[in-house]
């Protein structure tokens, strides 16, 4: 009789700790999601994107929460483009018709960047594009992170009389 008990025991420990750490496997954490809401059409948003349309004068920035601006822009002919962002130079790998690169480290307010672009003549031309980084908000709002255990037996409050 003691020999049942015993496993009747083990049995019913082995299920409840599967009870509990069944809902613990499942927690996975979510990330943030960034929504963004525009009034534009479908049709404006397609040209938005139409990495055409911008030039080395005037290229498309595009930039995320991580303080880093891509840049976009197509040109006429092949050229070499080199950005120059806190004493930093960095060149592009090759002449190309197409340019897109990533500036990191952009801090709050106005950063001014020196793009340089250079054809396989020798000629170049300087720009210099202001990225304005707005200062982030410090939110006061706490971040709240659950579990949820589904098989757990309700919990009952008693009304106390008063």
């Amino acid at each position: 009789m003691r020999k049942k008990a015993n496993l009747f025991v083990a049995s019913v420990m082995v299920f409840a700790v599967l009870c509990w750490m069944a809902p613990l496997a499942k927690a996975v954490p979510v990330p943030e999601a960034e929504i963004t809401y525009t009034t534009k059409t479908s049709d404006e948003l397609s040209d938005m994107f139409l990495v055409s349309d911008y030039t080395f004068e005037s290229p498309y920035v595009v930039m995320n929460a991580k303080n880093q601006a891509t840049v976009m822009f197509n040109t006429s002919s092949a050229t070499k483009i080199t950005y120059t962002f806190q004493n930093k130079t960095i060149s592009g790998p090759s002449f190309t018709k197409s340019h897109q690169f990533t500036i990191s480290g952009l801090k709050s307010g106005q950063n001014h960047i020196s793009l340089k672009k250079v054809d396989k003549n020798g000629q170049s031309l300087t720009e210099t594009l202001t990225i304005d980084v707005p200062e982030k908000k410090t939110s006061k709002k706490k971040h709240w992170s659950y579990l949820s255990f589904k098989n757990l037996a309700a919990t009952r409050e008693l009304k106390q009389d008063e």
